[in-house]
């Protein structure tokens, strides 16, 4: 038996396997682990959910997260690793303020890092069929 699902739902589930995180864990547009935020609840799902408005955006006096416009809305791709400007200002310029500089960067690389792999992969599989 084959269980359809979403464009969205698939690439997480590929996202989760290629990277060897746990199925559980929710990655946002711009490969941040929404599901490690303490806003992360049944209010909030992350920014695919919420079509890029998850609900932290009244701290940053947003109406639509940067990184979800631009790839979604603005480039229609799926995450921010399809995109051949990663790491774009975005990355450096939303900053943690609880995070050194050092940590940030870190965190950026890591980022980058799984969003470039998983757009690897699905190239990959997108060749192959």
């Amino acid at each position: 038996m084959r269980i359809e699902h979403s464009k969205i739902e698939y690439d997480e589930i590929l996202f989760n396997s290629w990277i060897g995180e746990s199925m559980d864990q929710y990655f946002g547009v711009c490969g941040c682990i929404c599901s490690d935020c303490v806003a992360f609840s049944d209010a909030c799902k992350g920014c695919r959910a919420s079509e890029g408005k998850p609900g932290w955006l009244d701290e940053v006096s947003l109406d639509c997260c940067d990184f979800y416009s631009c790839c979604v809305l603005e480039n229609k791709l799926t995450h921010c690793g399809e995109c051949f400007k990663i790491p774009c200002n975005k990355f450096h310029a939303n900053k943690n303020p609880a995070l050194s500089n050092k940590e940030h960067k870190r965190m950026v690389s890591e980022r980058v890092e799984k969003l470039t792999l998983l757009a690897k992969k699905n190239r990959c599989n997108q060749s192959s069929e």
